[in-house]
């Protein structure tokens, strides 16, 4: 799926993370010629991983940590204007149990890459603290929280039932 200047979605298969790496650098690079034309477009590009089931979690760990080496010392990444962001099925921050439903911020039912305009990250974060709404990390994890367990998040996700509660947050950070 590619919609120009707003958003692009590519199936990777391949299993050679070079080539993965080498992907992120193009989306990167295209991502980056937007910035001078900073509030006529905007661009983020996702990229999902086709993995086999069995393979997926050390698969994605060995991918994201050819990728971060490989990209640490290369424009855009130096120059900070574009942001990776990493999501998995099995997502745990270094710092969290992995039961913690904080987690759940950077999962996904597909192990999956985000690369985002810092510039459109800045503006988004700006907006949503100047409307007097707080940090969105912050908010998204409280949210999260507000779920006793990981089953009833779990539960959540498989019927759409969402708890009076969460509706309540939800509908007050909306207002």
């Amino acid at each position: 799926l590619h919609k120009p200047d707003e958003l692009t979605i590519i199936n990777f298969t391949e299993t050679d993370p070079s080539k993965l790496t080498d992907l992120v650098l193009t989306e990167s690079s295209k991502l980056s010629s937007l910035d001078s034309h900073p509030l006529k477009k905007r661009g983020t590009t996702i990229i999902i991983l086709s993995l086999p089931i069995p393979t997926i979690t050390d698969t994605f760990t060995s991918y994201m940590s050819y990728i971060s080496s490989s990209l640490e010392t290369l424009p855009p990444f130096t120059s900070s204007s574009i942001q990776l962001a990493a999501f998995h099925p099995s997502f745990t921050f270094s710092d969290a149990d992995v039961d913690d439903v904080t987690n759940y911020v950077n999962r996904s039912p597909y192990p999956m890459l985000h690369l985002l305009r810092e510039e459109e990250v800045g503006r988004a974060v700006e907006e949503w603290e100047e409307k007097g709404k707080g940090n969105i990390w912050e908010n998204n994890y409280d949210v999260l929280r507000s779920f006793s367990s990981v089953s009833d998040l779990e539960d959540v996700a498989l019927t759409g039932h969402v708890p009076q509660l969460i509706k309540e947050m939800l509908k007050k950070r909306s207002s």
